[in-house]
């Protein structure tokens, strides 16, 4: 990737300066990176988030004035799980390993640690996040398939819903997933609901069936006369899982 939009944006925050300056260092020289900014302060970090909208934050748990937990929940709760997060912590035990589970952290390190080691975690993470977009990009092309296009009405909800229901299998799509969907586009929880429902009746309904049974099954499509949101998102992800082990 030589494109400078194709580039990772990374917003450092670890406590240390040293440990800062020396990873800083490390990712200029990468062309998979960009670093929008750095800084050891947390209260710092979290309008720097605001300015720069990173696809990568690396935040420590020992940050002064705003401790990288603290900054994971404001992160998460502005950007759900479209933000990746690296956490960088001190202390490893049931405590920690519950928040991150809560919140999802994409990556948990421990310190002490190298630069050079912090430097390789972040080179892997990017990796996984590249994958990411390598899933919504597959995604875009079967909701093409099903004639489904970006004007289509409810077409970015439907396709954000299945993106974060795949990382999130066992969270509520009603309670926890359209509330995240319906802030990332400043609207409300029922819009996109209704709105997404739209979208994949008309698919069911519209559709050539055999472009459906080849994603939902003869049986399902034959005896079905809609689906569900829920059923049409697990659905997919399930194909996916086993024609591209994506994951």
């Amino acid at each position: 990737m030589t494109e400078e939009k194709e580039r990772l944006r990374i917003l450092l925050a670890p406590a240390e300066q040293s440990l800062l300056q020396h990873v800083h260092q490390l990712l200029q020289k990468d062309i998979r990176f960009e670093v929008v900014e750095g800084t050891t302060d947390g209260e710092q970090a979290w309008k720097l988030f605001e300015r720069h909208n990173p696809a990568l934050t690396v935040v420590d748990t020992d940050l002064p004035y705003l401790d990288g937990l603290v900054l994971s929940r404001r992160i998460r709760a502005e950007r759900g799980r479209s933000a990746g997060i690296l956490l960088i912590s001190s202390f490893m035990g049931a405590q920690i390993y519950e928040e991150c589970s809560l919140l999802q952290i994409d990556a948990l390190v421990r310190k002490p640690l190298r630069p050079e080691a912090l430097y390789e975690r972040i080179c892997l993470l990017e990796q996984c996040l590249r994958q990411e977009d390598t899933f919504q990009h597959r995604i875009a092309q079967i909701l093409r398939e099903f004639n489904m296009s970006e004007g289509t009405k409810g077409y970015q909800y439907t396709k954000y819903v299945i993106c974060l229901y795949r990382k999130a299998p066992d969270a509520s799509i009603t309670k926890e997933i359209y509330p995240m969907v319906a802030k990332e586009f400043h609207t409300e929880v029922e819009k996109v609901e209704r709105d997404m429902r739209y979208a994949i009746n008309t698919v069911w309904n519209r559709c050539d069936p055999k472009v459906l049974e080849r994603y939902f099954g003869r049986e399902r499509v034959s005896q079905c006369k809609s689906i569900g949101n829920r059923a049409f998102c697990a659905a997919l992800i399930n194909y996916l899982k086993q024609e591209e082990k994506l994951w």
